[in-house]
């Protein structure tokens, strides 16, 4: 029951703050390479901090109290980059050259094959469970900017994860697997 009120209480606080982050006005003259280097940051950011669960997971270190503020880095990474992604102006994107989808897709589904990845032998901790449908709100908030940004590349990312698909379902990643439509 505790949990329940907890885990009620954080999707709130959650939700509170990705209306509040897709509320800010497109100021920026955005370029494609605009949205690649969001993505690149993204994934820079989430390269530096799935390594380090893997590691505590390999070495059988792992429990709620160290990997809860990872998963927490997690979200806080791709909430970030939703962040930069609605702050871009689609209209820009449209008027200059054409980003290579393919590249755009492949660094999309490495972020999300590798938050998955790491985070699916900790996925039943106390303190990681309740941290979950946060980064899966998060990661499918990702994904929608990107697809509003550059229509079509979801379909090629859906096309890279269909193997991740059954990974993702196992997390409970339902708002991720609807975003990409599997």
């Amino acid at each position: 029951m505790f949990t329940a009120r907890i885990t009620s209480f954080f999707l709130f606080v959650l939700a509170f703050g990705v209306f509040t982050t897709s509320a800010i006005p497109a100021t920026k003259r955005a370029t494609p390479a605009d949205v690649e280097d969001v993505l690149n940051t993204l994934q820079s950011s989430t390269g530096s901090i799935t390594p380090q669960i893997d590691a505590l997971v390999a070495s059988n270190q792992a429990n709620s109290e160290n990997i809860a503020p990872l998963v927490s880095q997690l979200t806080s990474a791709l909430n970030t980059a939703s962040a930069s992604l609605t702050a871009l102006d689609k209209r820009s994107l449209i008027e200059g050259r054409q980003v290579d989808n393919n590249a755009v897709a492949s660094t999309v589904a490495g972020v999300v094959s590798s938050i998955s990845t790491s985070v699916s032998p900790v996925a039943a901790f106390p303190g990681v469970v309740v941290l979950l449908p946060g980064l899966d709100l998060a990661l499918s908030v990702v994904l929608k900017d990107v697809e509003h940004l550059l229509a079509g590349v979801l379909k090629l990312v859906a096309v890279l994860l269909v193997d991740v698909g059954g990974l993702l379902k196992s997390l409970a990643f339902t708002l991720t697997l609807l975003a990409l439509g599997l």
